[in-house]
């Protein structure tokens, strides 16, 4: 829900989450497959490209 938000301090939570719980802790399939689904409703796919570049950087 975070990133479907989109609001800067969102991303923070969002890069806070990643470090403080790792990224391997998170169910991607759930959140790609639901993130995806918002996005289009959101027009706004960006979303998804900001969410794996955070992934991978904290991978």
């Amino acid at each position: 829900m975070k990133a479907f938000a989109s609001r800067s301090r969102d991303w923070e939570d969002i890069r806070m989450t990643l470090v403080r719980q790792g990224v391997q802790a998170l169910d991607w399939n759930h959140i790609r497959r639901h993130l995806t689904e918002l996005a289009a409703l959101k027009e706004a796919p960006e979303i998804l490209d900001q969410l794996e570049t955070l992934k991978v950087k904290y991978s």
